[in-house]
């Protein structure tokens, strides 16, 4: 039996259950190109999930290794080793201020981008639906909840247009350090019920690819 504004952990997992009536809120915080750089996630609050959406080119497969957020290892949420691909970690981190984001591969992509998110006041820090898809101008299909977020990311090897987004709203589109190719995120909030939601970015040329996480 749950009270409301009560906490509890889960039996199987690190990740807490908030509860509460109230929508979550989700800010873009900005974007890291070197691994160990540091960004201000604001305020402490025990409640503050910071999301991670690592973007990658390279001529090869790369594995991501492990992702640091505040020096402690993220938890996985979506992604899957590819040539030019897309991973997406969190961590609850309730220090607030300046933290490091650090991440390695199992061997150096050729460029790569980490845009970092808070969402508060979440029901469960465990994303209820992710999606991971290569192709041209990928679609990333996954189920939402009412008033819940989401995020995604893409990222694509060849010369490009900006992207542009369906389904999300855009929060970054660069091409800052990677050559040729580009990457973007966006992202939504007031989620309606859906299953699925389809999130788009089209635009991109050559290894496209697209990671999506949905939170309520």
């Amino acid at each position: 039996m749950s009270i409301l504004g009560m906490r509890s952990w889960t039996m199987d997992g690190p990740y807490q259950v908030v509860g509460g009536a109230a929508l979550p809120t989700l800010a873009y915080l900005g974007h890291i190109s070197t691994s160990g750089g540091t960004i201000n996630i604001g305020d402490p609050s025990d409640d503050s999930l910071v999301v991670a959406v690592l973007q990658y080119n390279s001529s090869g497969v790369r594995t991501l290794n492990s992702l640091g957020i505040g020096g402690v290892s993220a938890d996985a949420v979506a992604g899957s080793a590819a040539s030019t691909g897309v991973y997406i970690r969190s961590r609850l981190v309730a220090s607030g201020g300046v933290i490091a984001i650090s991440w390695s591969f199992d061997a150096a992509p050729s460029a790569h981008s980490v845009e970092v998110y808070k969402i508060n006041g979440l029901a469960s820090t465990s994303a209820h639906d992710t999606a991971f898809t290569i192709s041209n101008d990928p679609t990333a299909q996954l189920d939402t909840l009412a008033g819940g977020v989401l995020i995604a990311g893409v990222a694509c090897r060849g010369a490009n247009s900006a992207f542009s987004w369906t389904g999300a709203d855009e929060d970054i589109d660069a091409t800052a350090g990677w050559g040729t190719g580009r990457y973007s995120a966006a992202s939504k909030t007031n989620t309606v019920a859906a299953a699925p939601h389809s999130v788009q970015a089209s635009g991109g040329t050559t290894s496209e690819c697209i990671a999506a996480a949905s939170w309520r």
